[in-house]
């Protein structure tokens, strides 16, 4: 068989760039595993990241692959530094040309769209830009990136809010970019018993109080997630529902700051900084929760919030980003202008009051149709499929259940 004609029927190597490791906690490595799985074992993936010094110290300084063992066809690679994670890319990219194997360059990230590219030229394939939020709704700093963002075969979006963000600077065609928001698997949430809710409410001395809750990372520059806004509204708040406790899930370079927030405003009490949080005790603070709030200013989605919805909590949540995709076609929500605290106020004291309920009373847990894995799995092998083929006829119509259908 002729070398074009062997290479046509191959299923692409799939090289993903990210700017986290594979094991990492976060909505963008969650969002790239999601995809690993989503393309399964038909397809030979190398996942391609940085791994973080603080969180990664069981990691040897040189990049090592590891195959998962519940994924055969994946080669995991954690670099120390971006000149390694440079040389790693080019290197599977020589590799593949030698080969003479198709390939498909993945990006995770628009900072590392000019690495992507190179790596596409060198492979001799195709390449697919993932905007996953806020980096892509602005133009890049580096020309080098902003050059290389229009210079991809496809684009996949997790929002629409946040396609048309990039749209407006990278002057890529809308048909070019395609939806496909988050899976949210319910399984984990419908685990979570009533025994293991009670024993979580007693570890954290909350037996019988009104629970408020955000999981998001602390974020230092611009406490773009927004929770010094709840912090700020929490004596009033509390005047309203006595005993309220905010419990804060995730952790961060602005963890300091909020704890001096809430000391300065003698909440301290009043709030749990939880930190890094397992998915099983995730899943558990979700169903002892009253009500969920997350005034970012910054999300492409939101997937924290698509779980809130599915655990039916009432939710807060921002009108000032992507967030009303994640709940479109939920009851119980409230759009609020985070930065407006009169309205954020009211909104948290309809939420609360809508909320309560028994400890470990929560309502059954169900599934957002946009946004379940089936249809993300779908969406993915399609959109992976016709990136690597060429196919310049695919539409977000064709590749969605849509997070809001």
């Amino acid at each position: 068989m002729p070398d074009a004609q062997r290479a046509s029927t191959q299923p692409p190597a799939i090289l993903v760039l990210s700017p986290e490791a594979h094991d990492q906690l976060g909505g963008l490595a969650s969002y790239l595993r999601g995809i690993v799985t989503a393309l399964g074992p038909e397809h030979a993936v190398t996942f391609l990241g940085r791994a973080r010094a603080t969180l990664s110290t069981h990691r040897p300084v040189r990049s090592t692959p590891t195959t998962a063992d519940a994924s055969p066809h994946l080669t995991q690679l954690a670099t120390r530094s971006r000149a390694e994670q440079i040389w790693q890319a080019l290197r599977w990219a020589l590799r593949c040309r030698l080969r003479r194997q198709p390939t498909l360059t993945l990006c995770g990230h628009l900072h590392l769209a000019p690495l992507a590219v190179l790596v596409q030229r060198l492979a001799g394939g195709r390449s697919l830009l993932v905007l996953l939020g806020l980096e892509s709704w602005q133009a890049p700093s580096s020309p080098a990136a902003r050059r290389a963002a229009s210079r991809f075969d496809r684009y996949v979006s997790v929002s629409r809010f946040t396609a048309e963000r990039f749209g407006r600077w990278s002057g890529v065609d809308a048909g070019r970019i395609i939806v496909i928001p988050p899976a949210v698997d319910p399984e984990p949430f419908r685990r979570v018993t009533r025994d293991n809710v009670l024993s979580l409410r007693r570890e954290l001395g909350i037996v019988d109080r009104p629970t408020l809750l955000t999981v998001a990372r602390l974020d230092e520059v611009a406490n773009r997630k927004g929770h010094h806004h709840v912090l700020g509204i929490l004596p009033e708040l509390r005047q309203s529902h006595p005993g309220l406790v905010y419990l804060i899930a995730g952790d961060g370079p602005g963890r300091s700051t909020l704890e001096q927030q809430a000391a300065t405003l003698s909440i301290a009490d009043a709030v749990r900084f939880l930190g890094p949080v397992s998915e099983a005790r995730k899943a558990a603070l979700f169903r002892l929760a009253n009500a969920f709030v997350l005034p970012s200013e910054g999300e492409g989605f939101g997937i924290v919030l698509a779980e809130a919805a599915i655990c039916r909590l009432p939710i807060v949540y921002s009108s000032l980003d992507a967030s009303a995709e994640a709940v479109a076609g939920v009851e119980r929500c409230w759009s609020v202008d985070p930065r407006a605290k009169p309205q954020l106020l009211a909104a948290l004291q309809d939420a609360l009051s809508s909320g309560a309920q028994a400890p470990a009373q929560a309502p059954a847990v169900r599934e957002l149709p946009g946004c379940t894995p089936a249809a993300f799995g779908q969406a993915w092998r399609h959109a992976a499929s016709q990136s690597a083929l060429g196919d310049e006829t695919l539409s977000s119509e064709e590749t969605l259940p849509n997070s809001g259908s």
